[in-house]
């Protein structure tokens, strides 16, 4: 038999991180930290519904940056999933 509902919150922190080139270019990452939710909930033996909410307080952050470009992280955005086992 499946067994019930599940939940999973998740944080992940990222440090202040300073990038420099050449000592006269350099560009600042802030901390941050991003807060993620999970629920899962088994519908038979062999399907399983999943519910995934990520950047959940919609966190501004780089994902990329260097002393002379930077791109933006994810926004807040969300995933359903329908797991089946053959």
């Amino acid at each position: 038999m499946a067994h019930g509902f599940h939940t999973a919150p998740g944080v992940n922190y990222q440090s202040e991180q300073v990038f420099s080139r050449y000592s006269a270019i350099s560009a600042t990452q802030p901390a941050f930290a991003l807060v993620n939710l999970m629920a899962s909930y088994p519908i038979n033996e062999k399907l399983t519904v999943s519910a995934n909410a990520y950047n959940v307080l919609d966190e501004k952050y780089y994902s990329y940056v260097t002393a002379t470009s930077n791109r933006y992280g994810e926004p807040r955005n969300y995933a359903l999933t329908l797991r089946y086992k053959f």
